[in-house]
């Protein structure tokens, strides 16, 4: 679920957490870095820090119930600072780990999709190269043609007159 619903694992962690730590009185949240990690690296950057500013009011909250318990007595002060230092840290490589995968995943994107416009620009070459060849064919068969029906029309023309000239244009149709 981490990594399809870090929200919700961000969530269900740190009521854990709090919860152990009202129980127990001392404050381990030991996997709330790693559900804010999950979260800047499989969420957004801005839900990421959205996530870190919930964990340090759960931690303002549950460290006066807990200060000066437990085998370190620690002052509240202290308690906070030490307890927002690894979720900061989890935060900080979270979105920079996040960001990177991101920027990737969006140069892939733009690999494909200029293999696409490439591929496309290929076959609209390759049907512009296609349709010049058939215009230059047009041309060459319909000058044969024009040919043909002039020497047909001279040939018929000199037919009565001249009937040699005739034949010899007739052999050049054919």
């Amino acid at each position: 679920f981490r990594r399809s619903r870090p929200v919700a694992v961000l969530a269900v962690t740190g009521a854990a957490a709090a919860a152990a730590a009202l129980v127990s009185g001392s404050f381990d949240g030991g996997a709330v870095p790693l559900a804010l990690y999950a979260l800047a690296v499989y969420g957004s950057s801005r839900r990421a820090w959205i996530g870190f500013g919930g964990v340090a009011v759960l931690i303002a909250v549950v460290a006066p119930s807990t200060a000066g318990q437990g085998p370190m007595a620690l002052s509240i002060a202290t308690m906070l600072l030490v307890n927002l230092i690894l979720p900061l840290i989890a935060t900080l490589i979270g979105t920079n780990v996040g960001g990177r995968k991101r920027y990737v995943e969006a140069l892939r994107d733009l690999a494909v999709q200029l293999a696409r416009e490439r591929d496309q620009q290929a076959r609209l070459a390759t049907a512009a190269e296609r349709t010049r060849i058939a215009r230059e064919i047009h041309d060459i068969v319909a000058h044969g043609i024009t040919v043909m029906v002039t020497l047909a029309d001279g040939a018929a023309a000199s037919a009565v007159a001249r009937p040699e000239l005739a034949r010899d244009a007739m052999r050049e149709v054919a």
